[in-house]
């Protein structure tokens, strides 16, 4: 068998802190708590399965289908995240338009050390966060893996993420990580531009003896006013949110609300699209919006309820069903026309890259279409995909260059396989 030594398991989207490999005990432990934690904060695994194509709640207009019929592989790009030291893979890759010629790269869960034989090496860690910033230019094309530049905390005892504060109320808590959602350069009143980060953050309860014992913390904005200098010198600061509702992970009376999961400028206002999981685990997609100057300030924010937009977050209003936990929602011009695009895996672990259309932020959307097979997925059982999303900035005009991950429900299995885990790319022609 092979020695591994992990830190900040999660499975695909949970997490247990783990032993090496030889200490059988508590990697049995960390299992089966990765997958109680997956339940909860996967894509699409809460729930009952709702059909993939049936359309928004309310919904009785829209466009029926995506506007395209070319769709192709984007290996240059695939390339460009094929390392074999150092950042060797990670899921999300959310990426960020820094609106000076550079794009930032938000992973979540991700490799550090070597590949070996196609495999993570022993004595490689996982860490729960890691940025990476390269140059981007107008010709579109994918960079060099040498020219992308990653960050991540070091120490003189070995590796850890790059965003994992303290959190004043329970104190330092080592089972504490980061989920990484969307971000934003914004521009304040007097000018100053800054780079506005979401995050929900989940913690071990130290109240409970339970290893099912899991909190989720709410959500924050990670700021960071000094963006435009180098990766490796950024300082950012947290700001909690109160509209992101944090509970136990075994509450399930109280629905789950994360805000951040997706960002779309809109004329002079920022659009915030939240997740919310309702009592019988599904989860669907609900809608703020904040003026760009006070993006910062949730007290500035104004929800979409059921009565419209109000300055409450209570009794919200869906605009769209049958989601999962990360996606991206984009405008894209076809000559005179403009058609808002969202992107998401297809729920429930499928394998398809699933498009819904809408003329309007808040839609309604159109029903969701399978554009796109994950065949990788069929290389082993266990395999499966995710994470899809649209990275706008980086698309020639009329296309969406769409990212998504494949992993695998075996930890093991996936660490053997350094092929997995790790952004792939496609594009798609939303212009006939």
């Amino acid at each position: 068998m092979n020695s591994y030594e992990i830190i900040a398991v999660r499975w695909p989207r949970g997490w247990q802190r783990c032993a090496i490999w030889h200490m059988m005990k508590p990697l049995f432990q960390a299992h089966f708590c990765l997958i109680f934690v997956c339940l909860l904060f996967t894509e699409g695994c809460c729930g009952g399965r709702v059909p993939a194509t049936r359309n928004v709640k309310g919904t009785t207009t829209g466009p029926s289908t995506p506007p395209s019929t070319t769709i192709q592989r984007a290996p240059a790009w695939d390339g460009a995240f094929e390392r074999y030291d150092g950042w060797t893979g990670g899921d999300v890759a959310q990426s960020v338009d820094l609106g000076d010629g550079r794009t930032l790269w938000l992973f979540g869960d991700s490799w550090i050390g070597r590949v070996e034989q196609g495999k993570h090496a022993a004595g490689s860690k996982m860490v729960s966060n890691v940025l990476a910033v390269h140059r981007h230019g107008p010709s579109f094309r994918a960079p060099k893996p040498n020219a992308i530049r990653y960050a991540w905390q070091r120490y003189e005892a070995g590796v850890d993420a790059w965003l994992r504060p303290l959190d004043k109320r329970l104190g330092k808590i080592e089972n504490h990580f980061w989920f990484t959602r969307d971000g934003i350069v914004t521009t304040d009143t007097l000018g100053k531009r800054r780079l506005v980060l979401f995050a929900t953050k989940v913690a071990k309860d130290t109240t409970s003896d339970s290893v099912w014992g899991f909190r989720s913390l709410g959500g924050a904005m990670v700021i960071v006013d000094n963006y435009t200098q180098a990766l490796s010198d950024w300082k950012p600061r947290v700001v909690a949110m109160r509209a992101d509702r944090a509970m136990p992970i075994l509450d399930t009376d109280a629905p789950l609300l994360h805000w951040g999961i997706a960002l779309l400028r809109h004329q002079d206002e920022i659009v915030i699209y939240g997740l919310r999981q309702t009592k019988a685990g599904r989860k669907d997609l609900v809608v703020a919006k904040a003026a760009e100057a006070v993006l910062h300030d949730q007290s500035q924010w104004r929800f979409l309820t059921e009565a419209g937009w109000s300055k409450k977050h209570a009794n919200l209003k869906s605009v769209a069903d049958d989601m999962v936990d990360e996606l991206s929602v984009d405008w894209v011009r076809c000559g005179k026309r403009r058609t808002l695009v969202m992107v998401h895996s297809e729920p429930l672990l499928g394998n398809g890259i699933m498009l819904r259309v809408a003329s309007n932020p808040v839609g309604p959307f159109s029903v969701a279409k399978k554009v796109w097979t994950i065949a990788e997925t069929k290389r082993h059982r266990k395999y499966f995909g995710g994470q899809a999303k649209a990275h706008k900035h980086l698309s020639p005009p009329g296309q969406l260059l769409i990212s998504y991950v494949v992993n695998a429900h075996d930890f093991w299995l996936m660490a053997g396989d350094a092929s997995i885990y790790r952004p792939r790319f496609i594009r798609y022609a939303v212009c006939p």
